[in-house]
């Protein structure tokens, strides 16, 4: 704790001792002021241009875009679904009269990671029984419905584009679509590294991302599932 304060300090104070040294050759209090207001927030540039990232993506780009529609039952449930590629961990209730989960919108069965395994290659498959459910370790997803996830590095990797799309495997074919961003850890910059601003190892740019589980789920809702 009394690391990163006296770091922080000392920052401030070489703030103003620069700005002091540029008012004595421009002779100008507000350049002066503007000069020490730009030091002081230029440990948090990459936060400014995230803001404006995220902020042009949840208006202009996280909209999905529905192409067609899965196929469901009388009851009005998909076939099956697989979210393996999601990192999130979907193990919640999963049967629940009150709620919206899973039994009421699949028919048959839903694939999910392996929660806290220590293996990349299995995965868990939920079966909705008519009066309970049943769940299998699994080595190769099969459902019929899938999330589709592809990630592109931008701006010299100061953040990465999301594409979400669910995708109809029997048919081939994509039936929503949206695009978020991501914003990695940057351990070795300037503020976490010397202002000692990594709170935990996570960063205060990460205290404002965009979840990603209310991504899957608005692309399910949008597919009507």
């Amino acid at each position: 704790m009394i690391i990163p304060l006296f770091a922080n300090l000392f920052y401030i104070l070489f703030a103003f001792i620069y700005s002091k040294i540029i008012y004595n050759i421009i002779k100008n209090r507000l350049v002066q002021l503007l000069a020490f207001l730009v030091i002081l927030i230029l440990p948090f540039n990459d936060i400014l241009i995230q803001k404006v990232i995220k902020s042009y993506y949840e208006t202009f780009k996280m909209k999905p875009i529905i192409y067609d529609f899965p196929k469901k039952d009388d009851d009005g449930k998909i076939e099956s679904l697989d979210l393996t590629q999601s990192p999130i961990n979907y193990f919640t209730q999963f049967v629940d009269e009150k709620e919206n989960t899973f039994n009421k919108r699949i028919k048959n069965f839903l694939e999910i990671k392996m929660p806290q395994t220590e293996s990349e290659n299995k995965y868990l498959k939920i079966k909705f029984l008519r009066k309970t459910i049943q769940s299998e370790i699994i080595k190769n997803p099969s459902a019929r419905y899938t999330i589709n996830i592809q990630t592109n590095e931008k701006l010299f990797g100061l953040y990465n584009e999301i594409k979400y799309q669910l995708i109809d495997r029997h048919d081939n074919k994509i039936l929503v679509e949206t695009i978020s961003a991501n914003f990695p850890y940057q351990k070795n910059n300037f503020r976490n590294k010397y202002l000692h601003w990594n709170i935990e190892r996570n960063d205060i740019s990460k205290f404002d991302i965009i979840n990603e589980k209310d991504i899957i789920e608005k692309l399910l809702d949008a597919g009507h599932i």
